[in-house]
């Protein structure tokens, strides 16, 4: 199960550059695992509710019901015994409270962020951002002032080391950006990081991805 980031969607697990070399879906996939990528509560193709509802606990709430789906079968016919739970930056924060909330997974991979979140790199991420509906990108979608989005142009000074980054990924990031929600950053950025339980991942051959 594959949780993406703030001002990402489903698309950053299986990027549509060089999908060779930079989509992890691609890369677990061909491993043996199965994957599951799906939009966060308020972004994507996802509902988008208040976002003053789009924080920590309804992000966890959501995620947990999607890990319950997984193992009954009820999202692509095939139940599976064991999920591990793969988090980016928002992503991987959220695993810590959901793990320790639910402690429904076989394992965690946490990718792209600290145990205390860098107060300077939010900091920068969210001066570089402005509400979403201020965006061209988003001029038709209903949202209210608390979903923010980057700044045209900034993604590359808030996200990558632009000196050792491909700039076709820099280009389509700007392209495919998505929101997150002051909501988010007000609970999530304070959560912790408990230990999460121990498990062992399966290895399977279907390949599902949902938005």
């Amino acid at each position: 199960m594959l949780v993406h980031g703030g001002t990402y969607d489903q698309r950053y697990w299986d990027w549509p550059v060089d999908t060779e070399r930079y989509s992890y879906v691609n890369a677990a996939t061909e491993a043996g695992y199965a994957t599951f990528a799906f939009d966060r509560l308020g972004t994507g193709h996802s509902t988008k509710p208040p976002s003053g509802q789009v924080d920590l606990t309804a992000n966890i709430a959501t995620i947990h019901q999607v890990i319950q789906a997984l193992r009954r079968g009820a999202i692509s016919g095939q139940p599976f015994r064991h999920v591990v739970y793969v988090g980016h930056s928002i992503g991987a924060q959220l695993a810590w409270a959901e793990v320790a909330t639910y402690q429904d997974v076989d394992a965690v991979i946490i990718s792209g962020t600290d145990h205390v979140p860098s107060v300077a790199g939010t900091n920068q991420v969210i001066g570089n951002s402005y509400p979403a509906n201020q965006d061209p990108q988003f001029a038709t979608a209903p949202l209210d002032e608390g979903y923010l989005t980057s700044k045209p142009g900034t993604r590359g000074a808030s996200f990558y080391n632009v000196s050792h980054t491909d700039p076709r990924i820099i280009a389509e990031d700007e392209r495919l950006k998505g929101t997150y929600t002051l909501g988010e950053v007000r609970t999530v950025s304070r959560s912790s990081a408990p230990r999460s339980p121990r498990g062992s991942p399966s290895r399977a051959t279907r390949h599902g991805r949902e938005g």
